[in-house]
């Protein structure tokens, strides 16, 4: 996986050249004079984005020269931010890969130098970018929607479906889906839930719906994107699109088992959702059947 340091000046994420236009990626709470842009913010402010139709972009007075990504056309991409989590990452990657991922986006958020070599390692033979993403981070706040957009963006014309996912996230489908119904949609959205220790998971990712742990209304999702179709997103699924009538989907057939254990570095016995019964007799065969190879 090669590694690469983002080009930030004037306190933006990155400079970035991608056909025919460049793009200047800034946290939302910071403002410049690029010249001859258009400006485009997120619903939630948290992130802005700068395209001038030039190589070269003229920030605060200052002629930058962009960043130019080498990204492969390929059908499924991942993207995740992480920091010291390179323990989590064989799993993970694996996991995916037989799912049917063929590229990957990692960006390491301020790992300890000694982490990052652990991390460098274990992307070794990964197909994708590992990116030094050095931005103090605050959740629901800038540092995650700037990640999220960058990769969508030095995506556009390669990728053609790209998720927008954590580490201690998977991605399982149910019943007869595959990788064909899972990306079939331009915008999907998956529902995720806590995952514990107990008996074999429900084969029926409804039955999830019966999570006491929180009303269905405060679930929480992921996005499945085509990175072509849409102008910005944020970290639970808010898109802003160029395009009326935009069309998504929320996914039946598939759900992202959410790992809180892995937070809490129990790798193998993640903690359940505190509150909810249905949720804490889950899921310990199903874990080792897809992550251990049992």
């Amino acid at each position: 996986m090669k590694v690469v340091t983002p080009k930030s000046v004037h306190g933006c994420y990155d400079v970035f050249h991608i056909d025919g236009t460049t793009y200047v990626l800034f946290p939302g709470n910071i403002t410049a004079d690029v010249e001859n842009a258009k400006e485009t913010v997120c619903p939630h402010g948290h992130t802005r984005i700068y395209s001038v139709s030039s190589f070269e972009v003229t920030i605060n007075g200052d002629t930058v020269t962009p960043l130019t990504y080498d990204i492969p056309k390929c059908r499924f991409a991942l993207s995740t931010m992480e920091k010291d989590c390179s323990r989590f990452m064989f799993h993970w990657f694996n996991y995916h890969k037989q799912l049917g991922v063929d590229f990957f986006f990692i960006y390491d958020n301020n790992s300890s130098d000694e982490e990052f070599e652990r991390v460098v390692d274990a992307t070794k033979d990964i197909d994708g970018i590992l990116v030094r993403w050095n931005y103090p981070y605050h959740y629901g706040s800038c540092t995650q929607t700037g990640q999220q957009n960058h990769s969508i963006y030095i995506s556009k014309n390669r990728i053609d479906r790209i998720g927008l996912t954590d580490l201690d996230e998977y991605i399982v489908l149910y019943g007869s889906s595959n990788i064909d119904s899972l990306l079939s949609e331009r915008i999907s959205y998956i529902w995720w839930v806590w995952f514990g220790e107990g008996n074999i998971a429900s084969l029926n990712p409804l039955d999830y719906r019966m999570c006491t742990g929180h009303n269905e209304g405060d679930w929480k999702h992921k996005m499945i994107v085509d990175p072509n179709y849409v102008d910005m997103v944020a970290i639970h699924g808010v898109v802003l699109p160029t395009r009326p009538n935009v069309r998504f989907k929320y996914l039946d057939y598939a759900m992202l088992h959410h790992y809180r254990g892995l937070n809490n570095e129990v790798r193998g016995c993640p903690s359940p959702h505190s509150d909810c019964k249905f949720c804490r007799k889950e899921n310990l065969e199903m874990h080792k059947r897809y992550f251990l190879g049992e």
